[in-house]
């Protein structure tokens, strides 16, 4: 059985090391670990860990420049650390291993292994992460550093994989400092076609589509790696559709798939176009094209997901409209053993239209497929399966949009995109503002938030074109609420942390911050932690109903189920 030594760099990693640790630990003998300068307890946290398994390491300071030079001086950690081991495990902080085949270790033969490496919003694509201790090898990039092994083979190794859950210290801010990073390399180096990808990438994750075309457009011409060349083809056609030039970014897609016929994720975003427009029967021509390619074993950032189910799920909605009912319900049927669990509903829900289960009279429209175009809210990044935008959109249209200008204090800022269909659907008047607050801490209630998250919030921003009318806080509620004027606000959204004190301390605060006759409105009503659901300590409920209650002659009700919204009488003290 080959030895494995644990090799990274880390800074500042102590609210997510453990999870990266816990699942590499049980295929590890040592680890040689480079901390740039972590100012948490990043270090002693690793060092606990491994202690209490039994396995020697060592844990390195020094700096961080570039993620060349860091994770080379890694490399030389290891590899002058005297430790006993064949090959080095390369890992990142935020990455977590899953491993199928237990015996994999067994199989190790090659200079070099790659494994796949997936995200969370389903990419996935081989990356060098086994290399055998003799092999020279050095990473080449300031970022989106590769390992350099030269041309020696990189076999797939079957039955493990790396989860990227993009969640380390090092995301926030992650796009401009990138894109500042990948210029100045440039500077030096203007022919390097990794550096002109990975700008392009960055300018297109950033929100900035004009400045990604271009930078595509460069790296198209570089010729090259052909993974690359296609990635820029489709991704400009992706930018124009965000910038709304739908006949250009069909002729792109179209032309990327005649010249990479292997991808579908072309006609996956061009049969989303379609959908957006009700062209039911070009959905389905193009859908069902994309379902015939097979998943690509070894290509850069694949969309796993459209080749599983995706494509399956736009042909279907296609069939139902087309009135081929029976065709529609058997995709569908396939697609409850397919789709992840949060879009079963949707999917069983479809499937009873195309069985003729649901009466039309007063029944709400069939849903379209998971991730289409067609919402008003697609045009923004983000998770986008739980806001108010989702199932609330109606109430808020009913009682609260308005065309009158409004300030909006929105305790809880997530990805951003409640903010931007605040200010696209419900509260519209041009001078109309959002302030949004939000830590970016882990939270139990909420583990997809992190630090990256806030990138995401800002390029939302910018994508809606609310840059200047929303303005987000960095920081607990409790700490900025107190801060702020009286009566400042017309409309309080509390969509913060979900425990019922945290919940309460932040409608005593906020009441005392809005206008006689606004609006204070609260999310998830009925949620309880699925961690505790018994407890009522764990779910908004019980704050919200004391809220209630103590203010009863204050306040009344405007609308609520699973949200809850009061208005403050006009003769009412916002405190």
């Amino acid at each position: 059985m080959a030895r494995l030594c644990l090799n990274m760099i880390v800074k500042n990693e102590a609210a997510i090391i453990e999870r990266c640790l816990a699942a590499t630990a049980p295929h590890v003998d040592c680890y040689a670990i480079l901390d740039t300068g972590s100012s948490d307890d990043t270090v002693a946290r690793i060092r606990a860990h491994f202690d209490r398994l039994g396995i020697r390491g060592v844990v390195g300071e020094g700096t961080f420049r570039h993620f060349e030079q860091a994770r080379n001086d890694a490399l030389d950690l290891a590899l002058q650390s005297g430790l006993d081991f064949d090959y080095l495990l390369l890992c990142d902080a935020d990455m977590e291993l899953q491993v199928a085949r237990r015996d994999f270790r067994d199989h190790l033969d090659g200079a070099v292994h790659s494994i796949i490496q997936r995200s969370a919003d389903g990419f996935e694509y081989p990356n060098v992460r086994l290399l055998r201790r003799d092999v020279p090898a050095r990473y080449r990039g300031v970022t989106h550093e590769y390992l350099d092994v030269g041309d020696r083979p990189r076999p797939l190794l079957d039955g493990i994989a790396f989860l990227d859950h993009a969640s380390g210290a090092n995301r926030a801010g992650k796009y401009e400092r990138d894109i500042a990073l990948l210029s100045e390399a440039l500077r030096g180096e203007p022919g390097n076609a990794r550096h002109v990808f990975y700008l392009a990438n960055s300018y297109y994750d950033l929100g900035d589509f004009t400045n990604a075309i271009t930078w595509y457009a460069r790296r198209e011409a570089m010729g090259g790696w052909a993974e690359e060349v296609f990635y820029s083809s489709y991704r400009t056609g992706l930018c124009l559709q965000r910038l709304g030039r739908d006949d250009e970014a069909a002729a792109r897609l179209l032309d990327t798939w005649q010249r990479f016929p292997e991808r579908a994720e072309p006609l996956h975003a061009l049969a989303l176009q379609y959908q957006r427009t009700g062209q039911h029967r070009l959905v389905h021509l193009v859908a069902e094209a994309g379902r015939a390619i097979a998943v690509p074993r070894e290509a850069l950032f694949v969309e796993t997901d459209v080749y599983t189910w995706r494509l399956k799920d736009l042909d279907a909605v296609a069939l139902y409209w087309l009135g081929r009912r029976s065709a529609a319900a058997a995709l569908n049927h396939e697609l409850l053993q397919l789709v992840p669990a949060g879009e079963r509903a949707r999917i069983a829900q479809n499937l009873a239209w195309c069985e003729g289960r649901i009466a039309t009279a007063g029944a709400p429209a069939m849903p379209m497929a998971g991730g289409a175009a067609t919402r008003p809210w697609d045009k923004y990044d983000g998770i986008k399966q739980w806001g108010w935008y989702v199932d609330q959109f109606d109430a808020w249209r009913e009682h609260l949009a308005t065309d009158a200008p409004v300030r909006v204090l929105e305790i809880g800022a997530f990805d951003g995109v409640s903010a931007n269909m605040m200010l696209d659907a419900i509260f519209t008047h041009p001078q109309s503002q959002v302030v949004a607050i939000d830590p970016y801490l882990p939270d139990p209630t909420t583990p997809e938030v992190d630090a990256s998250t806030r990138d995401t919030f800002l390029r939302n921003a910018r994508i809606g074109g609310h840059e200047d009318r929303i303005k987000l806080l960095l920081g607990e509620s409790f700490d900025l609420l107190p801060q702020m004027p009286r009566a400042s606000f017309d409309v309080v959204y509390v969509d913060g942390s979900h425990f019922a004190r945290h919940v309460l301390e932040d409608a005593v605060l906020a009441l005392r911050l809005l206008k006689p006759g606004g609006i204070i409105g609260f999310d998830d009503y009925l949620w309880t932690s699925p961690t505790d659901p018994g407890e009522p300590g764990a779910s908004p409920k019980a704050a919200i109903d004391a809220f209630e209650r103590v203010h009863a002659d204050r306040i009344e009700l405007v609308f609520g189920t699973r949200q809850r919204f009061y208005r403050l009488k006009p003769d009412a003290s916002p405190a």
